[in-house]
C-alpha cells in the first residue's frame, strides 16, 4: 500500500500546482460525480464542467485577494482499502508578495478507477480536526 500512498501524494501535487493556476486542468483531477461539503453547504456537482465552473470561481475569487499559489504545509494518507484513501491536507494559500494569506484544512476522499487515482469527495476540514 506504500505505492498507493507515494501514487496519491504525486497526483495531489500535481493537482494543487494546477488549481493554482489553470481550472480546466484542476477539474480532470476529480471523477464524477463529486460532492463538496463547507461548513455552510453541501454542493454536489455531477458534471466535470461544473467542477471547472467551481475551481474557476473560486480561484477568481482568491486571485482578487491577492493569491498567488497553494503550498502543502502538511498532509496525511490513510488507505481505507486498495483502491480508496482519505488525503488530508494543510493548506497554504500564498499572495504575490510571498506572505500567506490563509491556512486552510480539507480531507479528499480519492478512488483509483480505470482513470486512476481520481477526487470524488472534498471536505473543508478544521485545521484541529485533522491527522496531520
Amino acid at each position: 500500500m506504500k505505492e498507493c500512498s507515494t501514487s496519491i501524494q504525486s497526483v495531489m501535487t500535481a493537482y494543487v500546482e494546477a488549481f493554482s493556476h489553470d481550472p480546466a486542468a484542476a477539474s480532470l483531477f476529480y471523477g464524477e460525480p463529486v460532492l463538496i461539503v463547507t461548513p455552510t453547504q453541501v454542493i454536489t456537482l455531477s458534471r466535470r464542467a461544473d467542477v471547472k465552473a467551481l475551481l474557476d470561481k473560486t480561484l477568481t475569487d482568491l486571485k482578487s485577494l491577492g493569491y498567488s499559489h497553494t503550498q502543502v504545509a502538511k498532509h496525511h494518507t490513510r488507505m481505507l482499502n486498495s483502491n480508496s484513501a482519505l488525503y488530508e491536507v494543510v493548506a497554504e494559500r500564498i499572495k504575490g508578495d510571498g506572505t500567506i494569506m490563509e491556512r486552510s484544512g480539507f480531507t479528499y476522499c480519492l478512488h483509483k478507477g480505470k482513470e486512476g487515482w481520481q477526487i470524488y469527495n472534498l471536505i473543508t476540514t478544521d485545521l484541529d480536526r485533522l491527522m496531520c
